[in-house]
């Protein structure tokens, strides 16, 4: 669980923070961020991740989630 939360932690605490900076320096706020429809390409990215999770083992989850 430990090392389930430190990556859950990475994802949310730097990577997502990264993106943000990232869309700013564009001039997209965060609030632009939240309000925009997904992308059909994100879904799809979304949909093969949970599908490897739910098929697969932790592995099969951290492979997929590397792949992007």
């Amino acid at each position: 669980m430990r090392e389930a939360a430190a990556g859950l932690s990475a994802i949310l605490d730097v990577e997502m923070n990264l993106h943000v900076k990232l869309c700013v320096d564009w001039g997209l706020s965060p609030t632009d961020l939240e309000q925009t429809p997904p992308a059909a390409e994100m879904l799809a990215y979304t949909r093969y991740v949970l599908d490897a999770g739910m098929r697969g083992d932790l592995l099969a989850l951290k492979v997929a989630l590397e792949l992007r």
